[in-house]
């Protein structure tokens, strides 16, 4: 896991040897910074590179908070009375009165705990406490240190302890004593230790099957295209084609379960990035756009990749009531989110609907517009020649004629050009069909 620590020189310089040494899974990069107004501007920069970031304290990341997108794992060290104990011991070893305390960041609670320990009734010191208020972020450093300075003066043998880094050094640099409450050994193992632990929890999250049910429809037993083994046959290869495009996609793992049925396996990471959430699900767009058919789809989440089939074929049943092209989603919690149609289409016409329209509308037989579809679809083109389409149909060049200036005047077709013999002869209309 890369982690990028961000803290004062005074706490980076005893982190980095803890981290190197006991915690392998962790690879570092220490960012310095004087004022932890600077994080900012170095989280902005870096925070992309990494798979976490570790604050030096409640200030910093509270200051990231506010103005910058949590967008990987984050955590701080805490506010530990292991800490403020540890600065106390050193105060105590160099003969300071630590019942006599100018102390910031700490709350009363924290004193109470430690000197509790210790077997010193809190109400029997003189401590003057400097509380955080994180609203006041901006300002922090200046009154903490403009706190200390003033119960200096008041009583010269008051003991600082500080655990802001900033105004530790400028008490150094007017040659007043003070004591920092440093992150101990424990506190920084405790930190890195969390923050790995949801960095490994969201990458197990991430790497959970979801398993998804496509499901083409068959044709009715009075259905057009069921009467034309050929023409289904055709229509349900390419959804098959279409559905192995969109496992490739979704990087999945597919089995055909029966004729017309199909499961696929995947993460929850892949399929939530390649579908936006599950706003925009690309085989609903492509089966509109290429076939006549409808697919009913659904995708479900499990603890186990049995409990993701089980909650997938539940979300099928569920879009299949919708006779359209639709998707539903089951969480492993039984929460379902649907329907889910196509973005650019939101009706699906079938294909009966379709073929009965467009002969009605022109009076052409069924069986012919039927062929023209077909020969559209297997040429992959929509622009032909009359001698074309009756070669292609079988149809002869009268009749095909006559169905092509049907199909004219009902606005199926358009005329875009004309091909021009190379010897002696009347041109020859190109036409496009609009169905």
């Amino acid at each position: 896991m890369k982690v990028a620590l961000l803290a004062p020189d005074s706490i980076a310089s005893k982190v980095e040897p803890i981290v190197k040494t006991q915690m392998d899974s962790i690879e570092l990069k220490i960012y310095i910074y004087n004022d932890y107004i600077e994080v900012l501007d170095i989280l902005n920069k870096i925070q992309s590179k990494y798979d976490g970031i570790m604050f030096a304290g409640i200030i910093s990341y509270y200051l990231a908070k506010q103005n910058i997108k949590e967008e990987v794992m984050w955590e701080y060290f805490q506010l530990h009375e292991s800490s403020l104990l540890n600065a106390l011991f050193q105060a105590q070893y160099f003969n300071e009165n630590i019942k006599d305390l100018s102390i910031d960041t700490y709350s009363k609670s924290n004193l109470k705990q430690i000197f509790d320990m210790v077997g010193v009734n809190l109400n029997d010191t003189n401590i003057k406490l400097y509380e955080l208020n994180l609203e006041n972020y901006r300002n922090l450093n200046e009154e903490a240190l403009e706190f200390h300075k003033k119960n200096l003066k008041e009583n010269k043998n008051v003991c600082i302890v500080t655990a802001l880094s900033k105004v530790n050094n400028e008490l150094k640099n007017m040659n007043i004593k003070n004591y920092m409450a440093i992150p101990t050994e424990s506190v920084i193992m405790d930190s890195f230790e969390r923050l790995y632990l949801k960095y490994t929890a969201k990458v197990n999250k991430n790497s959970q099957l979801v398993s998804m049910f496509i499901e083409i429809d068959l044709p009715s037993e009075y259905s057009l295209i069921s009467k034309n083994e050929y023409y289904y046959i055709r229509e349900k290869n390419k959804v098959s084609d279409i559905v192995y495009e969109f496992g490739r996609d979704i990087e999945a793992t597919i089995v055909e379960v029966s004729f017309n049925t199909y499961l696929l396996f995947t993460t929850k990471e892949i399929i939530e990035r390649k579908t936006n959430n599950f706003k925009e699900i690309s085989i609903l767009d492509w089966i509109s756009q290429k076939s006549l058919h409808i697919v009913s789809i659904g995708i479900g989440y499990g603890k186990t990749a049995i409990e993701a089939k089980y909650n997938s074929n539940i979300a099928m049943i569920k879009a299949k009531k919708y006779d359209e092209n639709t998707a539903y989603v089951v969480y492993e919690d039984g929460i379902s989110v649907g329907p889910i149609n196509n973005v650019k289409r939101k009706k699906k016409e079938k294909i009966d609907e379709k073929i009965l329209e467009i002969a009605t509308k022109t009076n052409l037989n069924i069986n012919k517009i039927l062929k023209i579809y077909n020969v559209v679809d297997k040429y992959k083109i929509d622009c032909f020649t009359t001698s074309e389409l009756s070669k292609y149909c079988g149809i002869s060049i009268r009749s095909t004629n006559r169905m092509l200036n049907r199909l004219e005047e009902c606005n199926y077709i358009d005329i875009v050009g004309k091909q021009f013999p190379d010897g002696a002869g009347r041109p020859k209309r190109i036409m496009k069909f609009k169905f």
